[in-house]
């Protein structure tokens, strides 16, 4: 069959059909997206230290997905380090808390809370002393992500002993949405 540049409609129809039969039109896959207000994500806990050691560190951390965390083991300056994304819509709660024993350390412990995001919004900032005859400190922010770019900077520590001083910290990062 000779193909000409002018032909009829009933031979360019029929061209058509079986150019059709050879090469079929691509079908475009369906592409989903997520809904905007996606499920809450889970609560992860990172810890140091026990309660019924000489001091202990205990971060909850709520509205989380990819959550990883890492020892930093030093010499006297012992920690957890974390990182996690925010997951689905609403705020992220954090919870700190900071227990030190009584009867094992000369001197006061001195402890050090910061919780910020990177736009320099300070959710938490504190520097507790806590008795030497033990004692604990409790904080407890709300981020909310959608108002505000970039991620959240977690950074605690707690610093005692006897007769030598022992650092124990949590620090991490938070990606916002």
């Amino acid at each position: 069959m000779a193909f000409s540049q002018g032909g009829t409609a009933a031979y360019k129809a029929k061209f058509a059909e079986i150019a059709r039969s050879y090469f079929p039109k691509k079908v475009q896959p369906v592409v989903t997206t997520p809904a905007v207000n996606m499920a809450p994500g889970q609560t992860f806990t990172v810890e140091k230290g026990a309660a019924d050691s000489w001091s202990h560190i205990k971060v909850t951390i709520s509205n989380l997905a990819k959550f990883k965390t890492s020892d930093s083991q030093g010499w006297r300056n012992n920690g957890t380090e974390f990182t996690g994304n925010v997951a689905g819509s609403g705020p992220v709660t954090i919870t700190i808390e900071l227990t030190a024993l009584g009867g094992i350390s000369y001197y006061d412990f001195k402890a050090e809370v910061m919780a910020k995001s990177s736009n320099v919004d300070v959710l938490v900032s504190d520097k507790p002393v806590i008795s030497k005859d033990g004692g604990s400190k409790t904080y407890t922010a709300t981020w909310d992500p959608s108002l505000k770019y970039g991620g959240l900077n977690i950074t605690i520590s707690i610093m005692g002993g006897n007769p030598e001083f022992f650092t124990y910290f949590v620090r991490g990062w938070i990606g916002g949405r």
